[in-house]
């Protein structure tokens, strides 16, 4: 039989013939002619002449015919298919093929092929051994399932679909490509029901059907059979892959920290690359153990111009390549500028000193008033104050400084305040009781992991000594993060953030009336790492957050510009192709296409807009983790669920057992047949047109 991958060119072909051949017979209507006497002669000899030229005429237009309709017949892609014909056509199957796309699969097998490659060619020979009367559909899964081809008997177009898929940057869920295939096979009313599998078998794929196995139907899977293809994964897969990057601001200069774990079975040496701005910055070399994780620190001075900088960290594994870069975008260090709110005009003594002492390592400059500038949003980063009585005015412009970036770090008072307000009580991280907590407490908990702590952990056992008399009876509010609290739990250290700035409580004096952390020697050290943190964090941060493949993007945390209505937006992925938004009223600003890793540009002023906006796309790196069931597991793990076996590639042995009455005959494909026939047909058409 003839099948056609693209038939839709042979019927706009056939429609343009059509078209042309109706228009032709249109114009050669013959009108009646008169003769005369005396010229009868001469017009019989002209009308001879006149039917050779017609003729020819005619000749010519059915060649062109042909040589359009050959084009179609070519560009339709036919091919004459003679495949096992069944001797029992009542007993058909219907397969549905779901193929791994997730980027595991590009790992390499060998030095030209990857795991993806290899699949695709199994399946193509599996598909080969179906009956002409078998029906195919084809799925592509990463952790989500799409059909690209629906279920017929035309399996030359389910190798030509086969062919064309891509790996994406997505992980894998097995659960939801076997979902799908169930619904689509729900839908059969006849014949057997098999479900075929080409994937790595990764583990982290089968996740989510060992939690939902609820989820199948029970009464199809019952009349299911699922066959794997053999994908020839490496047993023990070796695989290099930057699991994180953390960016600081440290004196004066960027320090980028590129985490880079070893997921597989030997050490592995690799080398580590950063770029900014497309250009190479530094190198160096990173040895990881198996399943170890390593740091590689560059630390760079971000001193331009330019509002924003782009760039990556990249290592060289030749296993999976998916995974071997991480995206960023930075921003030049800026000075901090902190307002002292200090009302006893000594309060904020120790801190004036501590400042002091920061300007050789970082640019901060300082103000120090009893009250708050009216300028505060547009000029501040931080303001350091201790609990007082505040105007409402003042309170306002407080909230407000918060709410659109601002950093506050608010120190206990002596006594209990009134009640808070509104705006004030949403500041603090904390919700308090009356009473102030008079007995000596000991500071024994403190999150090392947190950037205020990060580098003072030499300093745990100085912490435990700080005597502090008068500490605030509080509860930390369910979006707050405590950073440090004393044996009994009650806070020291707490964070919140309010809009898009972040306010810190410290349940303390910052001077000396009820402890004596400032004369302690960690209190500097604290100082410092404490203003580097709330200087460096402002919603303005030195970072601009990155995203994750298929992650769905607010663009109001990006551009503070997009407002919500009848606004366009134009974002430019890292292929150079443009997406277009349009907000509306009383919705959010979402981007959702988001299928590629690597830096994106988003404007609200078209595309010559010379201030983009950028933002990084990483992949989500649990996929990097290659280790998979062998087929006795994956089998075991199913055979509850479904009928089970391993589909063997085609050979000579395993064409024999299709059984009694199977014909095999290798497809023979015939366009280029028809492009020949086509050539021929065009130099047929030029000698006419030259003849005489």
């Amino acid at each position: 039989m003839i099948q056609f991958i693209n038939p839709i060119f042979l019927a706009i072909g056939i429609f343009i013939s059509g078209i042309l051949i109706v228009i032709r017979l249109l114009n050669s209507r013959v009108n009646q002619k008169l003769d005369f006497g005396t010229t009868r002669l001469i017009l019989q000899a002209q009308r001879v002449s006149q039917k050779h030229r017609q003729f020819k005429k005619n000749l010519l237009f059915l060649i062109r015919i042909l040589i359009l309709l050959g084009l179609a017949v070519a560009f339709s892609k036919p091919s004459w298919t003679q495949r096992p014909i069944a001797s029992n056509f009542s007993s058909y199957r219907n397969v549905i093929v779901l193929v791994d796309c997730s980027y595991s699969m590009g790992i390499k097998v060998d030095k030209e092929k990857d795991l993806f490659a290899i699949l695709k060619s199994s399946v193509d020979s599996a598909l080969q051994e179906l009956t002409t009367s078998d029906r195919s559909a084809l799925v592509s899964f990463s952790n989500y399932a799409k059909q690209e081809k629906r279920l017929d008997e035309n399996h030359q177009l389910t190798q030509a679909t086969l062919d064309s898929l891509q790996i994406s940057s997505r992980g894998t869920n097995l659960l939801r490509a076997l979902q799908l295939a169930e619904d689509l096979l729900q839908k059969t009313t006849s014949g057997t029901r098999e479900i075929w599998i080409a994937s790595d078998q990764q583990k982290v794929g089968w996740e989510q059907f060992l939690v939902a196995k609820n989820k199948i139907k029970e009464g199809m899977t019952k009349q299911l059979t699922v066959k794997f293809i053999p994908n020839g994964t490496v047993e023990k897969p070796a695989n290099l892959a930057i699991t994180d990057l953390n960016i600081e601001q440290q004196n004066h200069r960027t320090v980028i920290q590129a985490q880079i774990r070893n997921f597989g079975s030997v050490q592995q040496e690799s080398i580590v690359r950063l770029f900014l701005d497309e250009t190479l910055i530094d190198s160096q070399v990173a040895n990881v153990a198996p399943q170890q994780v390593v740091n590689s620190q560059f630390s760079i001075r971000v001193k331009t111009k330019k509002k924003q900088h782009t760039g990556y960290v990249e290592i060289i594994d030749q296993s999976v390549q998916a995974d071997n870069r991480r995206y960023f975008c930075v921003r030049p260090n800026s000075p901090i500028i902190i307002h002292l709110l200090d009302q006893t005009n000594s309060e904020m003594f120790y801190v004036q000193s501590a400042l002091n002492s920061m300007s050789s390592i970082l640019s901060v400059f300082y103000t120090t008033d009893r009250q708050l500038p009216s300028h505060l949003s547009s000029r501040y980063s931080v303001v350091m104050m201790h609990e007082a009585q505040m105007t409402e005015l003042e309170q306002s412009t407080l909230h407000r400084f918060v709410t659109r970036g601002g950093q506050l770090l608010i120190a206990a008072g002596i006594s209990p305040l009134p009640k808070p307000t509104n705006l004030l009580s949403e500041l603090y991280p904390c919700e308090f009781s009356p009473d102030l907590v008079k007995l000596p407490k000991m500071l024994t908990q403190i999150d090392f992991s947190h950037p205020i702590f990060r580098s003072q952990q030499q300093y745990q056992g100085d912490f435990a000594q700080i005597h502090f008399e008068a500490l605030r009876s509080c509860f930390p509010k369910p979006s707050a993060r405590v950073i440090a609290s004393f044996e009994d739990g009650t806070p020291l250290l707490v964070e919140h953030t309010v809009g898009l700035g972040r306010v810190v409580f410290f349940n303390s004096r910052i001077d000396r009336q009820t402890t004596d952390f400032p004369v302690r020697s960690i209190y500097l050290p604290f100082l410092h790492s404490l203003i580097s943190y709330l200087g460096s964090s402002k919603a303005k941060d030195i970072t601009i957050p990155s995203q994750i493949v298929s992650d769905s993007i607010d663009l109001k945390s990006i551009l503070k510009n997009v407002k919500n209505i009848n606004q366009e937006v134009l974002i430019c992925d890292p292929s150079g192709q443009e997406h277009r938004l349009v907000t509306r009223k009383n919705q959010y600003a979402y981007f959702q296409t988001i299928e590629l890793a690597g830096i994106y540009k988003i404007s609200t002023h078209g595309f010559n807009d010379a201030k983009w906006t950028n933002f990084a796309v990483n992949i989500d790196t649990v996929e990097s983790d290659l280790t998979a069931y062998t087929k006795e597991d994956v089998l075991d793990l199913i055979k509850k669920r479904y009928k089970t076996e391993i589909l063997i590639k085609p050979n000579d042995n395993t064409r024999a057992t299709l059984g009694q009455g199977l014909e095999l005959e290798k497809n023979k494909e015939i366009w280029w047949f028809v492009l020949v026939g086509v050539l021929l047909l065009a130099l047929i058409d030029t000698w006419l047109s030259n003849y005489q």
